[in-house]
């Protein structure tokens, strides 16, 4: 631009003229002395001219900071255009030119405008980005002759500037500075009235103004903005800081504040240096402040994110998700209008790809939800720690917009947004780090050979087991997965079978148990024998390791005696029978002069274990019985107490009491009939006796996990077989009884002993749902029997999503593979929670997020609720990523047909809508015992809706849609379950 030198003087004293006009008159200086002073040298009679802004600042600004004094030569060598052009394709349409360095990179002279800012500026203007320049007034004011006057050397030099050098906007900087070296005696001359500091707030604040009014006046199209790098805490009457600010906003004396609010500025630039972490001056509450003072003024508000400090050991600043998560947090301002880069050289230097995720956010390529997630892992739990395991399982998070590595290899999340594998240990230390963002984990795990990691506590060394001839040992021992397992007594070896779904397995370890029986010889009349030592081998990929366990030692045979009970009197005609009349008599087992000790139970619902073994697992089909049961005391252990009668009782739940026989034991049947959805029978005792209660009619078979497998639940019957009593009587009718429709009493020889039994005929072969037995507030005898009814709305249901908050407080994921197994079952849970509401059930939930719940006690919890049917839900895992499907648990036999119609819609929903070939992998409904199947008294099941180690099963689990299909896929097994296994119309 070449103007003359008379042209300039014109416009110049325009200029001045106009400014003088509005506020040349600094404050503290009074109007005759500025009459006298080199400002008053323009007619101040001129009047300032309406001028009205054609700028056009961009509402949405990417931008960098162009510092000239990086830039090598003229241009000539094309170091300008390329730096543009980077910027360029970076998508920024802004570029922020610092025309310092050592020196200014431009003059003022109006004949020479061939500098390198020019270049600069006309690069970008080549490529159609926004040109902004910094002005610094800091570095002008060092150039001004001592003997002139300082804000009409500005005003001149920035108007030169604006003429010179044509932009978007021009960025004034470097306001926070003393007046002049004369600025104490201008003050003592001219306004000591209002105080020194007043002053110098005053006279900082006019030469502001006067500068921005020297902006707009000189180009209109020019926008003028502050670069503002300091904030208040907290507001301050009359609109000042001072006294909460920090330390350079006071010692600068420039009231930017009021500047803005004003609306002497078109827009700012909050220089935010601080890291959002930054202890002094955080990045979020720094913009934030601004923000609220730029909506007040309504102006532009531009951030300036401090990209030099990525990667180095500025707080904050060492993590590479540091700048994106300013980014999104300035997303929530709501005078912002874009951001700035400060550093042009980073951008290119490109630190842990700091510039290549910017621009997957400039592309709308970044997940913002997962910016302010860093690693998390779920497994392993501790970082350095020794184990008996094979391998281990690393599962977690982590913010997916930035790469992860494991050992140098880069991970992927997969679609539930975690990742997962396993590693094979090497005996010895074994070392893995991952790293993301600015966190590194390293693990340093051992692993030690231990194949047989431990044996049954019934066979532990130092216990001896003692037993008549026939009594089956329970053997256990938990080793590797795959491994071959023995045990040898007396010379005779025994297989122990793998075993991964009862109590004692862990689905995310690579142990199991494995279980076997021995059974012992028979006794020797009058000689005991000692069969030595239970010895355990395990085998597993050429380890070894053998364990010497309890001795074994068969009880001497009693010779055969005379039995003491005899029958009385034959079953009568019990048709003919008239109410409450006896019907058949036993003498009793021990008289009333006979010295003994009973076993009596301490609570309600206690199991009942075969006396004939020493299996930690009770049977299926016995019942379990009320407080305040006697049976007669036969021998203990420290673990069990063994009756008379065949029976074994956990020690916690009972007693030994001393007493004599109970002679005379007679049962009155009072009462049958239905009450609150069930059927019942009111049973007066003199003696509160032990009992079985067992269904008649299925047909059962033997697998690994015992002897009550079960195509169908077929039973007819429901034996209830009584030991110690020497009468019954007749029943009532049957007609107002909905579960039986008949019953009789026999006398049947049990292992040489005689007894009754209650032979109760179901009303609906296969229909039965289970019992309850306890003693009422009157003494009597209470058993109960659940009516199972085609309507839902009659119903409660339990559900128990697996696994949760623990007894410590911390979170149990249950399975880990792709994904958490108790993520996966909660979400289940909550939508088949919705979905059995809506149908009228009456629906109870466990709260296992945020309560903990003992995993024993969890179907107690269900019965404190009157539960009819308890489901509980889980996800399964296996070594192999092959494993998958659907697979149902029941324990009690009449929960079968529950399981079986769970396992058939799930597993039928995987095959329509999840499984790419349509393949059915129904894993079927399977017999096992697990402490939440084990009730007696309402059917209870365990369903394993997929596998957390296969992926496709996983995904389905994770997946919203498919988890709302899976939980009415459950809800439909329901409805068949009591449509073809209830009582109609009841």
């Amino acid at each position: 631009m070449n103007i003359s030198k008379s042209r300039l003087v014109r416009i110049l004293s325009g200029v001045l003229a106009c400014v003088v006009s509005v506020n040349m008159i600094l404050p503290g200086i009074s109007a005759e002395d500025n009459e006298n002073s080199e400002a008053t040298a323009v007619n101040e009679t001129v009047e300032k001219p309406e001028v009205q802004d054609k700028i056009n600042l961009p509402e949405s600004m990417h931008g960098s900071v162009l510092n000239i004094s990086e830039l090598e030569g003229d241009d000539t060598d094309g170091s300008v255009t390329n730096a543009v052009s980077y910027l360029a394709s970076l998508q920024m349409n802004g570029i922020f030119i610092n025309p310092y360095g050592e020196s200014a990179y431009f003059n003022t002279d109006m004949n020479d405008a061939s500098d390198k800012l020019s270049s600069v500026l006309s690069a970008a203007d080549k490529v159609g980005v926004n040109r902004f320049v910094y002005y610094d007034i800091g570095k002008a004011l060092e150039n001004c002759p001592e003997d002139n006057d300082s804000l009409n050397y500005l005003v001149s030099e920035l108007h030169r500037f604006v003429l010179i050098y044509p932009c978007t906007g021009i960025i004034l900087t470097g306001f926070c500075t003393d007046m002049n070296n004369n600025t104490y005696l201008d003050y003592m001359e001219s306004g000591s009235g209002v105080g020194y500091t007043n002053w110098l707030y005053d006279s900082v604040y006019s030469r502001l103004k006067v500068l921005c009014e020297t902006v707009k006046l000189t180009d209109n199209t020019v926008a003028v903005g502050l670069m503002v790098d300091v904030w208040a805490n907290s507001d301050t009457e009359g609109g000042s800081e001072t006294s909460s600010s920090y330390e350079e906003y006071v010692n600068g004396y420039a009231d930017t504040k009021k500047i803005v609010v004003e609306g002497l500025c078109d827009f700012i630039t909050v220089n935010a240096e601080g890291s959002l972490t930054d202890a002094n001056a955080a990045f979020d509450k720094v913009c934030t402040w601004w923000d609220d003072v730029v909506t007040n003024a309504g102006i532009n508000m531009y951030i300036l994110h401090h990209n030099e400090l990525l990667g180095t050991d500025a707080e904050g600043w060492g993590a590479e998700d540091q700048l994106l998560r300013q980014m999104v947090v300035t997303e929530e301002l709501s005078s912002y209008n874009g951001s700035i880069m400060n550093s042009f050289t980073t951008l290119q230097d490109n630190p842990m790809g700091t510039t290549d995720t910017l621009i997957k956010y400039f592309n709308d390529q970044i997940n913002p939800d997962s910016l302010f997630e860093d690693l998390e892992m779920t497994s392993p739990y501790y970082t350095n720690y020794s184990t008996t395991e094979n391998s281990v399982a690393f599962m977690g998070t982590f913010d997916e917009n930035f790469d992860v590595y494991f050992d140098g290899e880069k991970l992927s999340l997969n679609e539930a947004g975690n990742f997962y594998f396993e590693k094979n240990l090497e005996v010895g230390m074994n070392y893995f780090e991952i790293k993301h963002k600015d966190k590194t984990v390293t693990y340093s795990i051992e692993r030690t050979i231990n194949v047989l990691k431990s044996v049954g506590t019934n066979i532990f060394e130092g216990k001896v087991i003692r037993a008549d001839g026939g009594f089956t040992v329970s053997l256990l021992a938990v080793a590797y997965k795959g491994s071959t397992v023995t045990a040898t007594i007396n010379g005779v070896t025994v297989p122990l079978y793998e075993n991964s779904h009862s109590d004692d397995g862990d689905l995310n370890s690579s142990y199991a148990s494995f279980t076997g029986k021995y059974v012992l010889p028979e006794g020797i009349v009058d000689q005991e024998q000692n069969l030595g030592y239970i010895q355990i081998d395990a085998s597993y990929m050429g380890y070894y390791r053998s364990y010497t366990g309890a001795s074994v030692i068969v009880n001497a045979k009693e010779p055969p005696a005379q039995t003491d009970v005899v029958i009385e009197d034959e079953i009568t005609d019990q048709s003919s029978a008239g109410s409450g009349e006896v019907v058949g008599r036993l003498s009793p087992s021990v008289t009333e002069d006979t010295p003994v000790s009973f076993v009596r139970l301490n609570k309600n619902y206690v199991y009942i274990y075969d006396g004939k073994n020493d299996d930690s697992v009770n049977p299926p089909n016995v019942g379990q019985l009320p407080m305040g049961t006697l049976d007669y005391y036969y021998y203990g252990n420290d673990e069990y107490y063994i009756t008379t009668s065949g029976k074994r009782f956990l020690i916690e739940d009972a007693e030994i009491i001393d007493g004599v026989g109970l002679g005379s034991n007679a049962l009155v049947v009072e009462e049958i009939g239905n009450t609150g959805g069930d059927s019942y029978i009111k049973l007066a005792l003199e003696d509160k006796t032990s009992f079985t209660v067992t269904p008649i009619g299925n047909d059962y078979y033997s697998g690994y996990d015992g002897d009550f497998y079960l195509d169908s639940f077929t039973a007819e019957y429901i034996y209830i077989t009584f030991d110690n009593l020497t009468s019954v009587t007749s029943l009532p009718s049957f007609d107002n009884c909905t579960v039986f429709s008949a019953g009789e009493w026999q006398q049947v020889e049990v292992d040489g002993v005689m007894k009754f039994r209650l032979v109760l005929k179901l009303r609906y072969p296969g229909v039965y749902a289970g019992n309850c037995a306890r003693y009422n507030d009157e003494g009597k005898l209470m058993l109960t029997f659940e009516i199972l009814t085609n309507n839902i709305a009659n119903m409660t249901i339990v559900i128990d999503p697996g696994h949760g908050l623990t007894e410590g407080g911390y979170h149990d994921p249950g399975a880990i593979g792709h994904i958490e197994e108790a993520d996966a079952n909660l979400a289940v849970a909550k939508l088949l929670e919705q979905k059995l509401t809506a149908l009228g059930a009456n629906v109870v939930r466990l709260h296992t997020e945020d309560t903990f719940y003992d995993t024993k006690q969890r179907p107690y919890v269900a019965r404190e609720y009157g539960c009819d049917l308890y489901i509980a839900i889980h996800s399964n895992k296996a070594g192999v990523e092959s494993a998958r499907g659907t697979e149902c648990y029941y324990y009690t036999s009449w929960s079968q047909p529950l399981a079986e119609a769970l396992t058939n819609s799930v597993s039928s929903y995987f095959t329509n809508y999840v499984y790419s070939d349509y393949a059915d992998r129904n894993r079927g409904d399977l017999y096992s015992y697990m402490w939440t199947t084990k009730q007696q008294d309402f059917p209870s099941v365990l369903i394993e809706m997929g596998f957390v180690s296969n992926y496709e099963d996983a995904m389905a689990l994770a997946d919203p849609v498919h988890q709302d299909g899976i939980a009415q896929a459950i809800a439909d097994g329901i409805l068949t379950y009591i449509s073809r296994s209830s009582i109609s119309n009841y």
